[in-house]
């Protein structure tokens, strides 16, 4: 900070007054996008220890290695677990983007106040160059291209179809081994 008579400006130029809201202003976006990323942990861990609960149940299902009329009890339930783990994952990725989305207009204020601030869109672009020299093809396309964001809810519907296939199985008259 450099200090004149009349008013304080910083290295950027400004005064203290924009200087303060700027510090406000990057506060905001670090809470925010604390808040976004709060959201994204939600949906992993929640979607880790329903994936545990389907795991033990297809244990209890196949424990006795048959697959009968019995076990559409469980298959129902894990449809239901994928359906609930699909829509969770939908919903906390809908609030990671609606914080995000002010978090980044923090960040476009900011840039307002001082010029030469970047801001992601600046990194973006150099950080997905260098992803796409890590990752080349063929595999740099599911890494590039796919968010995690979307694999959870995949995940979930994968559980989905799983359960209807077991409900399937066991719907027929006959056990097998």
């Amino acid at each position: 900070m450099i200090k004149s008579d009349n008013n304080t400006l910083d290295k950027t130029g400004t005064d203290g007054c924009e200087a303060k809201r700027a510090d406000v202003l990057q506060a905001n976006f670090e809470h925010y996008y604390s808040m976004a990323m709060d959201h994204h942990t939600k949906a992993g861990t929640s979607s880790q220890i329903l994936l545990a609960i389907v795991g033990a149940i297809l244990v209890a299902v196949g424990y006795d290695n048959k697959i009968c009329d019995t076990d559409k009890g469980g298959a129902v339930l894990i449809m239901s677990i994928g359906f609930f783990g699909a829509v969770w994952a939908a919903r906390q990725m809908e609030r990671y983007r609606y914080w995000q989305s002010i978090a980044l207009a923090y960040q476009e204020e900011m840039k307002e106040i001082i010029p030469e601030f970047k801001t992601q869109d600046v990194y973006k672009s150099i950080a997905k160059a260098c992803s796409r020299r890590t990752y080349p093809q063929p595999f740099g396309f599911i890494f590039n291209w796919v968010q995690d964001r979307y694999l959870w809810i995949f995940l979930h519907l994968f559980v989905i179809a799983s359960g209807a296939v077991l409900f399937c199985e066991a719907s027929s008259a006959t056990c097998w081994h």
